[in-house]
């Protein structure tokens, strides 16, 4: 056979003990070839003896040479064979007998009893003693038996060592037990430490790898103590607790580096490498022999192989015991998975397998096969070798998901468990679990304990049938129990539900669980019980206190750069800071199998408390159940109480409402008052939250996120608000912060709103922190303060079962009570987390949360039996899921406290919140700080937007309203118990930000209305006219209505609708070409604000640097002049009552840094609103820089302020512009001005020029008087002086009577005749010009029916309607196009008595316009002419005369029922008509 170098030149065979090459040593001799001398020295001499240990491949002629040429390799096992003491024990067998004779074996024959039994020695030795008893005798021959040992036994052979006559030395028995017990210790290691073996293997590879890396990285020295702490160390993280001999730990360590030393340094061992095993070292490391690797790796291979397959370490039997991942595989793979993934250094190894090295072993458990398969599309897997991970990757997905094609290919992928493994899971927990509950005889999950204090939870469980999986929709009901169990009383662990089913039976519950009785319940026949309410410790005032502690911490930290670790800037952190350890264990909570009943019955709420009263007495006996629900269901569950006191009432059974629906309905409420307010614009613009989700908030849709905001902003406010006191006058101690504050919030609604909004967020913070620090009497308290809020914002569910809640609260039974307040078991904690606990009904959504997800009721509400199984082994496979996870997925580690801090305590998210708060501020700060604003208005944070009066007057009485219904409420419903429960609360309707306005009835709808009066009227007449003598003259002078329709827009002036077209009977179309220059130009200033854009700019600051001042500047280019005239705003004026008629936009306060509005002309239908705007841009203009001899003149008030050169004007007291424009004209013209352009867009304005224009030629003759008129297309320019011309002196005087005749915006227009309409009838009745002209002249005339004046403009107004009638009366006009010409009623003249109202309004706005050039005109008060104050606001008198309907005899009908002896009609001399309700006949 052909010698292979590549196998051991001794044996020739392919084994797992790896090769040894000495030319691979790492010893420093420099001749490497004396190994292959010293061994083909001894294989020649065994030749020569002819006793080769065994057979060799190589001849007598093989060299030294030719095996360094090989790099020849052998088994260490086989060279051994050839060693000098091998070659010393043969060459002595083989030396012959001095004597001659050849040696052999002796042999005893019998036993002598005079030596020892172990030794064949006599008492030269020792003493012997005798075998005496039985169980001496037993004890030896079990012993050697165990032994195997040969010699012994065929000394012991013949019978008891008692009859042989036995003896034996102590020493030597002594020895032979200590044989023993090494030899069973040894047995025993084999058979069972088969793991503590291979990790101390393991621990011993790792300290040489670890040695080796030293040396390589230039260590040479190591103490024995470090090297044995490192090896003891490493050994008890593998579970290994044994001592280590440092001397033998030694001895191996120098076996394994020959060329390593021994020193001694005092009373430290050293050992020492010499320089030159670095290198070596590193030669051997970077040297690979891919053949030898291969064999290691096969070698390693079929060890781990055999390992797996004979390891028994875990069955699933229903669940995941401690350490059952790593009980499922055998260490060898364990520590070969570990090398791999850190290395083989001691020093980078994990304290305990790391998940990752459990993972990745199961996965090769789970996928290893005992004999390959011919094919590989089929993946098979055995339950033998089924390890925890893929179970709970195949349970995890299927309760996420429920998806069999996912699971199916994490199957194939070989990470997870079987679809079908999975459902015989399943199936085997659901019928476990009814086996347990038919054992137990109450439904009652395995997870929860005996003696423990237990409550429950109870909720609708509905499910979205838009789910992409989802079949149909499901309403049922949940249920939860919840244990709070204490370190004292733990409770006593129930065994586990074990799989599989010890029966053959499939899963059903017991028919008292699943049969929800019909109960008949009517709720309105339920009265509120008496009840004795218990006072609880007052503790408010001293968390008030407790939440300024945390703004006074928290505000410096606002200022600092960079947090450090422990700080506590957010609420829930700082609170958290100041709370104990938790010592108790977390709270346990199972979900019950579901119902399909829905939740909103009386009979599922009554049998949901029975379910969970036989489940608390069966694991807490003697213990009162406790419930909690959400608002309508604990509405059902009290009159459920009510109904059956006995069984159910509110002393044997208590029922609370759940703090965390409280919590969103108080964040929900508070919202309500926000909405509108500016405050997610706010949290928008700081980046605090998109604006989606900003809204969100409002509602509380998201309550962790609406929460935090609100912390959040309650500190900002307090930023804020503190800021705000700092800008104060006055010292700056805590009575004087209190002392502004109440001041400002009487002075200034804005303040007072947001000090309402800090004051409630702080309110519901402490009711949130009621729970999460387990104070019972604070709950009670704060929510005694929050109540009133419901009935204030019309919440009418929790204001009415709210202070219910409070009473049952206040009279709990004694032992719950003592639960509650002593052992704060009102709340739970499912961790150890400080201040982390949690109201009942959130632990029950949390539990609901699994049900609801996708992988939960979906797709099964159409299989009743899959959904049965759902129900009963949903809870078992969540718990199995926690289980696992509470193992190998902990949020903590239990040995370190810090890790039992609230999870905001971060820095990363005290980071967080300080950027936030600290945006907000400066977002606010942009906006106006609110606590600043020292005005009698209410401005929204963002648009600076004013609320109406209303909401100011609610702000006022908001609390109070809610408190004092309140406490009616308690009184009336709960005390005295007067009151229904059941009887309607009173809504308040609170005017707030967000509330609309009232619905206005449509224009439309009024028409309508009015016609179906005048149809219904003009019935009655006609039939009162057949049956009385009625006077049609009489009919006509009055009004069919309460105002007249031909000047009257229902009850409102009938305003023209385009004053400008008399502008087109003036128009002169050959008029000149206006100047290019002017000596001065005036302005009408609002109609400049109404032109000029606004697109390009943002604030009111950049508004008037970028787009007025500019505009401003540019007029100056082609005039010395420049005039800016505003409207002054008089409250309770006539004209700021008409002003009404355009409606009011959005008010907004005007301030340089406030924001524009985005609807510009919507803001300047606000009188205030402008009337901020021209004070600011007048502010603006004063700053104005002019250049050289200019001059600007700008209205303030009654003031004029003048920049430049100007001559100073006096003080003027005209309310509107459009006359005041008349007075800057007459001062230009009286200091050198002549040509002069005025800038408008009303019609009145060149009325009124042109009506004066006779006095400004008379102040200088050669006056050039130019209008720009209008916008846009509709621009244009007006010569005053050609419409003058034209018209000539007389009827430009009669211009002003004629327009505010005809309509303008303090008279009404002629329904249905327009400006060109009248201007025809006079030019058809030129007789009326001297009337227009003396009334101008004489302004403020009062006239009467009878004046020549009146009577002349009657008969202008018939000729308007009737352009032939010879009638002078407007009422004959009327009867004649009535009843001749078949006009409608709306379509007539008015009365003579509405006409003569109408003239007077007339005459008085003439007269304004007529005194204009009068700085300090005398105007009497509008109420002498036709106009009348009603709540502050004048309004027009429409007639003197009642309307028709009151007025006319023939109208006049009874309704009697019998004898109309003394009706309406007999007292009137009149007949019974048709129209009366009597049935008389004469």
């Amino acid at each position: 056979m052909e010698l292979n170098w590549d196998r051991c030149v001794i044996c020739q065979h392919d084994t797992a003990e790896p090769l040894k090459c000495p030319l691979k040593s790492p010893r420093t001799s420099v001749d490497k070839a004396c190994a292959y001398t010293s061994f083909l020295t001894n294989v020649e001499q065994f030749r020569n003896i002819g006793a080769l240990p065994v057979k060799l491949y190589f001849g007598s002629d093989e060299t030294v040479d030719n095996f360094v040429s090989h790099s020849a390799s052998w088994h260490k096992s086989c060279h051994l064979k050839f060693n000098n003491s091998k070659l010393a024990k043969t060459n002595k067998k083989r030396e012959p007998n001095p004597d001659g004779e050849e040696k052999r074996p002796s042999k005893r024959k019998s036993l002598d009893v005079q030596r020892c039994i172990f030794c064949e020695k006599g008492e030269e030795e020792n003493v012997l003693h005798e075998v005496s008893t039985l169980d001496t005798d037993k004890n030896i021959r079990d012993m050697i038996t165990e032994l195997n040992d040969t010699l012994l036994m065929a000394r012991i052979v013949g019978g008891d060592l008692i009859a042989m006559e036995a003896k034996y030395h102590l020493t030597c028995l002594t020895k032979l037990r200590n044989r023993y017990r090494s030899h069973t210790r040894k047995a025993g290691q084999a058979a069972e430490n088969t793991d503590e073996k291979m990790n101390e293997s393991r621990a011993f590879v790792e300290l040489t790898s670890y040695i080796e890396k030293s040396v390589d990285s230039g260590t040479l020295l190591f103490k024995l103590n470090e090297v044995h702490d490192l090896y003891v160390t490493r050994l008890k993280e593998l579970g290994i607790k044994k001592q280590v001999n440092k001397t033998r730990l030694k001895v191996r360590l120098l076996g394994r580096f020959s060329e390593a030393q021994e020193q001694y340094a005092g009373k430290n061992t050293v050992l020492i490498f010499k320089e030159g095993m670095h290198n070596m070292l590193k030669e051997a490391l970077t040297s690979r022999d891919f053949s030898a690797d291969a064999v290691i790796l096969a070698n390693a291979a079929t060890i781990i192989r055999k390992d797996i397959f004979n390891h028994q370490g875990f069955k699933f039997t229903g669940c995941f015991p401690e350490e059952c991942q790593e009980d499922s595989l055998p260490s060898s793979i364990k520590s070969l998975v570990s090398m791999i993934l850190n290395g083989p250094n001691l020093k980078h190894q994990d304290k305990r397998d790391s998940q990752a090295c459990l993972t990745i072993s199961q996965c090769i458990t789970y996928n290893t096969k005992k004999r390959s398969s011919d094919t590989t599309v089929k993946t098979r897997h055995t339950l033998e070798r089924e390890p925890p991970l893929p179970i709970y990757i195949g349970i995890s997905m299927h309760a996420l998901t429920r998806s069999k094609k996912l699971i199916t290919q994490l199957y194939h992928f070989g990470i997870s468990i079987s679809y079908d493994r999975i459902m015989e899971i399943e199936e085997w927990i659901a019928t476990s679990t009814c086996e347990r509950f038919v054992e137990d005889g109450v439904v009652s999950p395995a997870s929860l304990r005996k003696g423990v204090f237990t409550v429950g939870a109870l909720d609708n469980l509905d499910h979205n049938p838009s789910s992409t999986t989802s079949k149909t929709s499901f309403h049922g009901t949940g249920i939860s129990l919840l244990q709070l169990p204490t370190k004292a009383k733990p409770g006593e662990s129930r065994a586990p539900v074990v799989i599989p089913p010890s029966g053959n039976e499939k899963h059903a519950l017991p028919d008292s669980y699943a049969y929800v009785p019909a109960t008949a319940l009517k709720t309105t026949a339920v009265a509120v019980p008496e009840s004795e309410v218990f006072p609880l410790e007052r503790c408010l005032d001293a968390a008030k206190a407790g939440e300024h502690s945390w703004v006074e911490h928290s505000l410096p930290l606002l200022e600092t750069k960079e947090l450090i670790s422990g700080d506590t800037i957010s609420w829930a952190a700082y609170h958290a800071s100041n709370q104990p350890p938790v010592e108790d264990p977390p709270a346990q909570c199972a979900l019950l199998p579901l119902f399909y009943e829905k939740s909103a019955t009386p009979a599922m709420i009554k049998h949901g408390m029975d379910v969970e009263s036989q489940a608390v007495e069966f694991l807490n006996p003697g213990q009162i159940p406790v419930t909690t629900f959400d608002q309508p269901l604990f509405a059902l569950a009290k009159f459920v109480q009510w109904k059956w006191p006995d069984t159910h009432g509110e002393k044997v059974h208590v029922v609370m409402l759940g703090g965390l629906h409280t919590e969103m309905a108080l964040w929900n409420t508070l919202g309500d008052v926000l909405e509108g307010s500016g405050w997610t614009t706010a949290l928008t613009e700081a980046e605090v939250a998109s604006s989606g989700t900003a809204d969100s908030y409002l509602k509380a849709a998201h309550l962790t996120r609406t929460r935090r905001a609100h912390q959040i902003t309650v500190l900002t406010l307090h930023n804020l608000q503190s800021e705000a006191f700092m800008h104060s006058d006055g010292p700056k101690d805590e009575e004087s912060f209190t002392a502004w504050k109440n001041n400002m919030q009487k002075r200034s609604p804005t303040f007072m709103y947001w000090d309402l909004i800090m004051r409630y967020e702080t309110l519901i913070l402490i009711f949130i922190r009621a729970h999460r620090e387990k104070n019972f009497p604070l709950y009670v308290e704060v929510l005694e303060e929050l109540t009133p809020l419901f009935f204030a914002l019309d919440h009418v569910n929790y204001s009415r079962w709210m202070p219910v809640h409070i009473r049952d609260m206040k009279s709990l039974p004694d032992t719950i009570k003592d639960e509650f307040e002593n052992f704060s078991h009102w709340v739970l904690s499912k961790t150890r987390n400080k201040f982390s606990a949690i109201p009942f009904d959130q632990a029950h959504e949390q539990e609901n949360k699994i049900v609801k997800g996708s992988g939960g009721a979906v797709g099964l509400t159409e299989n009743p039996v899959a959904f049965r199984r759902w129900m009963l082994s949903g809870p078992e496979m969540s718990r199995l899921l926690k289980q696992f996870e509470e193992e190998y997925l902990p949020d903590d580690d239990t040995e370190i406290p810090e890790n039992f801090q609230h999870h905001e305590q971060g820095l990363s998210t005290q980071k967080t919140f300080q950027r936030q708060v600290v945006s907000l501020s400066d977002t606010i700060r942009r906006m106006g700080n609110p606590f600043l604003d020292d005005f009698s208005e209410l401005v929204t944070l963002d648009s600076r937007n004013c609320a109406d009066e209303s909401v100011v007057a609610a702000l006022h009485t908001l609390e109070d309203t809610g408190r004092k219904q309140y406490k009616n409420f308690v009184k009336n419903v709960l005390d005295v118990r007067s009151h229904s429960i059941h009887d309607p609360i009173k809504r308040n309707s609170l005017a707030l930000f967000s509330k609309p306005k009232r619905k206005v009835t449509s224009k439309q709808g009024k028409k309508i209305k009015v016609l179906q009066n005048n149809v219904a009227l003009f019935g009655q007449l006609y039939i009162s006219m057949q049956n009385r003598e009625g006077d049609l003259a009489e009919f006509f002078a009055h009004e069919i209505q309460s105002f007249p329709p031909s000047l009257s827009d229902f009850n409102k002036l009938h305003l023209p609708s385009t004053k400008s077209d008399l502008l087109k009977c003036l128009e002169q179309p050959g008029q000149s070409e206006p100047p290019s220059t002017y000596d001065c130009k005036v302005l009408d200033g609002a109609v400049i604000v109404h032109c000029l854009p606004t697109t390009s700019v943002s604030t009111f600051h950049e508004y008037a640097d970028r787009v007025f001042i500019p505009y401003l500047e540019k007029q100056l280019q082609d005039a010395m002049r420049l005039d800016v005239v505003w409207d002054t705003y008089i409250p309770d004026s006539l004209k700021e009552s008409t002003r009404e008629k355009r409606g009011k936009g959005v008010r907004r306060k005007v301030s340089g840094e406030t924001k524009l509005p985005g609807n510009w002309m919507d803001f300047l239908r606000d009188p205030l609103n402008k009337k901020e705007l021209f004070a600011f841009l007048t502010s603006k203009i004063e700053d104005f820089n002019l250049p050289p001899a200019k001059a600007v003149y700008v209205t303030s008030g009654k003031s004029v302020a003048s920049i430049g050169t100007g001559i100073p004007m006096q003080n003027c007291n005209h309310e509107e512009a459009d006359t005041r424009v008349v007075v800057h004209v007459l001062h230009s013209l009286k200091h050198g001005g002549k040509t002069i352009l005025v800038r408008t867009v009303d019609t009145d304005v060149v009325v009124i020029l042109a009506g004066t224009f006779h006095n400004l030629i008379s102040t200088q003759p050669l006056a050039d008087i130019w209008v720009a008129f209008g916008m846009g297309k509709n621009y244009r320019f007006y010569h005053i002086n050609a419409i003058y011309s034209s018209l000539g002196q007389q009827k430009s005087r009669a211009l002003p009577m004629f327009h505010a005749f005809s309509g303008c915006d303090t008279t009404s227009a002629f329904n249905g005749k327009g400006k060109k309409s009248v201007w025809q009838a006079w030019q058809i009745y030129k007789d009326v010009t001297q009337t227009f002209v003396s009334l101008a002249d004489h302004p403020f005339q009062m006239l009467e029916l009878n004046d020549d004046s009146f009577l002349k403009l009657e008969r202008l107004t018939v000729i308007l309607y009737d352009k032939t009638s010879p009638l002078n009366s407007v009422n004959k006009t009327r009867q004649e196009l009535f009843c001749h010409k078949n006009r409608a009623m709306d379509k007539l003249p008015p009365t003579k008595d509405a006409l003569l109202q109408h003239v007077r309004r007339a005459v008085y706005q003439a007269g304004i316009w007529t005194t204009c050039t009068q700085t300090q005109p005398v105007v009497p008060s509008p109420k002498d002419f036709a106009w009348t104050k009603i709540s502050e606001s004048w309004v027009p008198v429409w007639m003197t005369i009642p309307e028709i309907s009151r007025s006319c005899r023939e109208l006049i009908r009874c309704s009697c029922k019998g004898d109309c002896s003394n009706c309406k009609c007999g007292k009137a001399n009149l007949d019974c008509s048709p129209l009366c309700k009597c049935s008389c006949t004469t």
